[in-house]
């Protein structure tokens, strides 16, 4: 982000307030953080800002519980961050790298919505296995498209979205009806899951932190 003698912070009360604190108690840092964490603009500050991509690599990995422990696939999903503009180790200048909207441009915002969108639409993966069962669980053995919208927006870190964007999740989910947990039609639902799984992580709500 850029300095504060070049753009004004956004919230200048909010950095007076967490700076007096700072200074009121000595310059304990534990009551700043309290303050911090229990501050409005703290919780409002919730999904406003572009995930870098380690976020995106590591958040997804994490999700989906692949590559749990040492792995020989490590190196090159390291390399996945530096494909969408962050060379893990390797900043453009000490300042680090900039952030928030500057990480996504048409090359890298592709590379960011394919990577996670391949991962948390594959079933076979363990992580992606527990929010299936989750799902399926969740409402008894069926569900509207609408509760199986939510289900899995709230399996993918109780994620808000936009009516605009729930609205689209919710006609895709519709052009195939509802979904049934009975055992005839599990591993058909299970593919609807991992589909929508993948829409949700295309959306810009995902794609910020």
């Amino acid at each position: 982000m850029p300095s504060w003698d070049i753009e004004a912070p956004r919230d200048p009360e909010a950095v007076k307030l967490l700076s007096d604190t700072f200074v009121d108690n000595r310059f304990e840092i534990t009551p700043v953080l309290r303050t911090l964490f229990n501050s409005d603009f703290f919780k409002e500050s919730m999904h406003q800002k572009v995930k870098s991509p380690i976020e995106v690599v590591v958040g997804t990995l994490k999700l989906t519980q692949d590559m749990q422990g040492p792995d020989p696939r490590l190196e090159s999903m390291a390399n996945e961050a530096g494909y969408m503009g962050q060379e893990i180790l390797d900043p453009p200048s000490v300042e680090g790298w900039h952030t928030g909207y500057e990480w996504v441009n048409s090359g890298s915002l592709v590379k960011r919505i394919n990577f996670v969108a391949d991962r948390v639409g594959d079933t076979e993966l363990p992580g992606v296995r527990r929010i299936v069962e989750k799902i399926a669980t969740a409402n008894g053995p069926s569900m509207s498209p609408s509760e199986f919208v939510d289900q899995c927006l709230d399996q993918m870190g109780q994620l808000p979205v936009a009516d605009n964007t729930r609205s689209e999740l919710i006609n895709h989910a519709e052009n195939e009806g509802s979904i049934s947990w009975q055992d005839a039609d599990h591993d058909e639902s299970s593919r609807r899951t991992g589909e929508m799984l993948a829409l949700i992580g295309a959306t810009r709500e995902y794609q910020f932190g």
